[in-house]
């Protein structure tokens, strides 16, 4: 299963790599703090870490940045959030929902559900049920997203 969700991961940034990384993200003066981006430009994209991206990922496209500059980190922050950095994968789900996942590039939509499928897949085979049930819960938010 973890061949299964390392390609998934791959598919993520494969289809996402057309994303230019964006030259400034943009935060409300009040909510998003001098310096707070700079954790965002650290390191290359594959680098960086749930410290660098975890407050990013509260106030992704509400208070801090666009749709374009947060499909950039996606593939980033599904990663982190299913290999136990700091990053809530119900918080990310949420964000795909709020910036309408399922209009942007069919190929974005595909590595999507292709990686939702396989970590649906993963926590049934876990035989946890705490972690079926988060991951059923976060994923029940791409479900909800509208077609």
């Amino acid at each position: 299963m973890i061949a299964d969700l390392d390609a998934a991961i791959a598919g993520l940034y494969a289809a996402f790599a057309g994303r230019p990384r964006p030259a400034r993200v943009e935060g409300c003066p009040c909510c998003v703090g001098d310096g707070a981006e700079a954790g965002l430009h650290r390191a290359p994209l594959r680098e960086l870490t749930g410290d660098d991206l975890g407050r990013y990922s509260f106030k992704a496209m509400t208070t801090w940045g666009s749709v374009s500059d947060f499909a950039y980190f996606v593939p980033r922050l599904l990663e982190l959030a299913t290999r136990g950095a700091d990053i809530d994968l119900e918080v990310v789900t949420e964000k795909l929902r709020y910036g309408n996942w399922r209009t942007w590039p069919a190929v974005e939509v595909a590595a999507i559900e292709r990686f939702a499928q396989t970590i649906e897949r993963a926590a049934q085979l876990s035989g946890s049920e705490l972690a079926e049930d988060d991951v059923r819960e976060a994923l029940s938010r791409l479900s909800d997203s509208t077609s």
